[in-house]
């Protein structure tokens, strides 16, 4: 259905996968004759380190400003009512390494001093809590408070998973947030989701799961863009963290929940007068100005902010729900966004002076992994209240490493396109988005499984002008094969455009990668989009497949699967690979992911975590690590021991395998019916051997499938067939 200006929201038939969410246990499962516990963060914590003592003494009763109050009570309703009568509040953190305070230095794992924390902070300094705020299990060693004090607190549980994306949400909220129903539930992810590569519509689908579960039971939400880092090239670090906020913005508007935007560079850039630098060196200044948040002594790390970008972070979240932050003195309208040709996008964008005295502004646009400014940075001066229209220029970036990243959205006939600007004493990176005309194409990306024979692609294609568009031709590519037509479409018409190509035929390749390109001709100008499409025939238990090197490598690695009713066992075989350690003594190191859901519950949205087992060079056990709570798929809340599962390192003449058997009572969502073709897990191993020189690279790496989707994302798996006769189905990743 189409939301907005045609914004595109798939059905979340995800959604309604957490029934009962807050029921009073999470699912446990047998093992070893006991039924396993409901997830807790941890096992029984230390006492946690003991916090300064300080006592207030007894207050009047505080009253905190009515516009304050009313101002936050639009946003947080739930939670203001409570917080005015100092009632107990429990608010829920879920993100990823930002929201447990990641550090280089003593604060590391103190949430109470990233920016979440600091934002609850000032709840409890404005609403008077003379408690202050009370972190539920912290990490081992982390103080619980930041002050021994007494009175009313707001109580407070960080969840975070490290370089964890919006997929991990609902993974958290049915695990470790089913425990304590929030008043507040704070989500802050987006950092992750811009490196990675995930397509905005996977973040959005994510994002809008959780609100569809969390907002109906009346929790109170805020939704964060992602703090800023200062990788190079820093032009395309925030330009990406652009994107995500934006997403998260509108999807706010869109649901009625609370946003901060903590990309805002006004909270930790300030220049002394309208004139801060010339404007092609205006993102050097703001560079500089936020150089100090990320050195760490005599290292400079550009992905992890300290504790004072923390603490502004939070105070200007808290400041922009009381409506207390000033606004810049400027607006910005994308008129429109139109595509001249099959490289380039032109963006007619007015700049409007909302201040009353004159102003100068310094534009530098920025990069995106796959848009690249042709304009350079520029200087314009508005008289108040005046307004100005300027042109820009982003030509699309090719190259194989950009590949990962779509140049546009899935889900919406938007583009967004980052522009810092920098004057009246501050600096934004402002989104310049509107609908991209003529004509906008919305892929279907749900991956889709037990296909056979030819696979059909649907796209939604959009006319975004008001003229109509006759004669279009469009031809569609994908592994040598081409499909082609002509069509017209009315003004401001949409419609389906299907392409269908032939899957391989089995046995010739079981796996095939290739470019998916639809070319579109309107009005004698060729537009191209472009994506990937991996198809990977479905195989069976007892069958022996080939893994796929990710780099260079030239020896032969495998997987088989076993099945019976005590275990699913997996043996990860090579030859011609001689095994060297690294520092830690580690030659071998496989991860795998495996959604065991139940086969209705796993052709929808959702994440699994990977499983990590190490080895030596020797034969022997092999080393299993921590088993999340969600490892085998959204839904899943056991607290596994990872002592139960077993691996070993083998020697089989001139073969070696290691074989990683896990306990069936641990697949408990799974219906287990060995014989049936359709009892399926989602699956991939990925094996990586320590190079000469103990380093771990692509050239001694390989996986059962290479798509981009990200490797905890249930969709990019492939599928295991619990027979030893498996179909010819395949399936088909597009992203």
């Amino acid at each position: 259905m189409f939301i907005g200006s045609r914004i595109f929201r798939p059905l979340l038939s995800g959604a309604v996968l957490v029934a009962a969410l807050f029921a009073s246990e999470c699912p446990a499962a047998e093992k070893g004759g006991q039924k396993s516990s409901a997830v807790s963060a941890q096992s029984a914590p230390k006492a946690p380190a003991k916090a300064t003592k300080r006592v207030v003494p007894e207050v009047p009763l505080y009253q905190t400003p009515s516009t304050t109050v009313e101002q936050l009570r639009k946003v947080l309703p739930g939670t203001v009512a409570k917080l005015s009568k100092r009632k107990p509040v429990h608010v829920v953190v879920i993100g990823d390494d930002l929201v447990r305070m990641s550090a280089r230095d003593t604060t590391d794992g103190n949430a109470l001093l990233a920016w979440s924390g600091q934002f609850v902070n000032e709840l409890a300094r404005e609403f008077f809590y003379p408690g202050g705020v009370r972190l539920i299990q912290p990490e081992k060693g982390r103080p619980e408070k930041m002050f021994d004090t007494r009175g009313e607190e707001i109580t407070m549980r960080v969840f975070a998973v490290k370089g964890g994306t919006m997929q991990k949400a609902l993974a958290l909220l049915s695990t470790y947030g089913a425990e304590a129903p929030p008043d507040l539930l704070i989500v802050g992810f987006g950092l992750h989701d811009q490196l990675s590569g995930t397509d905005v519509m996977s973040y959005a689908k994510s994002l809008h799961q959780v609100i569809d579960i969390m907002k109906p039971r009346g929790v109170d939400m805020l939704l964060t863009g992602p703090m800023p880092c200062l990788r190079e090239p820093v032009s395309l670090s925030l330009g990406a963290a652009r994107v995500f906020a934006g997403i998260a913005n509108d999807t706010a508007v869109e649901t009625g929940v609370a946003f901060a935007d903590l990309s805002n560079l006004g909270a930790f850039v300030q220049f002394g007068s309208d004139e801060p630098v010339s404007a092609d060196k205006a993102l050097d200044a703001v560079v500089h100005q936020c150089h100090d948040f990320f050195q760490w002594g005599a290292i400079f790390d550009p992905m992890i902010p300290k504790e004072a970008m923390h603490l502004k972070a939070g105070q200007t979240a808290y400041r922009t729900l009381a409506g207390l932050t000033p606004a810049v003195p400027w607006q910005v309208h994308a008129s429109s966004i139109v595509r001249a040709d099959a490289e380039r996008c032109m963006a007619t964008v007015v700049i409007e002076n909302t201040s009353r005295t004159k102003l100068k502004l310094d534009l530098s646009p920025l990069r995106l992994p796959r848009w690249t400014p042709q304009d350079s940075a520029t200087r314009i001066e508005l008289k108040a209240r005046e307004k100005k229209e300027i042109k820009l220029v982003w030509q699309r970036a090719s190259g194989a490493a950009d590949m990962r990243f779509p140049a546009f959205a899935g889900h919406e006939a938007v583009l967004r396109l980052p522009l810092l600007i920098a004057g009246g004493g501050t600096a934004r990176v402002e989104e310049v988005s509107a609908e991209v005309q003529p004509l906008a194409v919305l892929w279907k990306l749900d991956t889709l499984f037990n296909q056979e024979g030819t696979v059909t692609i649907d796209n939604v294609v959009i006319n975004t002008t008001s003229s109509e568009l006759k004669d279009v031709r469009w031809t569609a590519e994908w592994n040598g094969q081409k499909e082609q037509g002509t069509t017209q479409f009315a003004p401001g018409a949409n419609a389906t455009l299907g392409i269908s190509f032939d899957l391989p035929k089995a046995p010739s390749a079981r796996r095939v990668a290739s470019p998916l390109t639809l070319e579109m001709t309107v009005n004698g100008s060729a537009l191209r989009w472009e994506r990937a499409m991996e198809v990977s025939q479905n195989f069976g238990i007892n069958e022996e497949v080939a893994l796929q090197p990710v780099g260079a490598g030239k020896a032969t690695v495998t997987m088989e699967t076993q099945a019976d009713k005590e275990a699913l066992k997996l043996v990860l075989g090579f030859t011609g690979i001689d095994l060297h350690a690294d520092p830690s003594g580690t030659a071998v190191r496989a991860d795998i992911n495996l959604d065991a859901r139940s086969y209705g519950s796993r052709l929808t949205l959702g994440s699994t975590e990977r499983i990590t087992t190490i080895a030596p060079t020797t034969d022997g056990p092999a080393i299993v690590g921590r088993i999340a709570p969600w490892a085998f798929g959204t839904g899943y809340g056991m607290k596994f021991d990872e002592q139960a599962v077993a691996a070993s390192l083998e020697t089989q003449g001139s073969h070696r395998q290691l074989v990683i058997s896990l306990p069936r009572s641990y697949l408990y969502r799974h219906e287990w019916a060995v014989g049936n073709g359709n009892s399926q897990f989602g699956i991939n191993a990925r094996i990586a051997f320590a190079q000469k020189d103990g380093s771990f690279t692509p050239d001694g790496t390989w996986s059962l499938t290479l798509n981009g989707k990200h490797g905890d994302d249930a969709e990019g798996l492939a599928v295991l067939e619990l027979t030893d006769k498996p179909t010819t189905r395949w399936t088909v990743v597009v992203w």
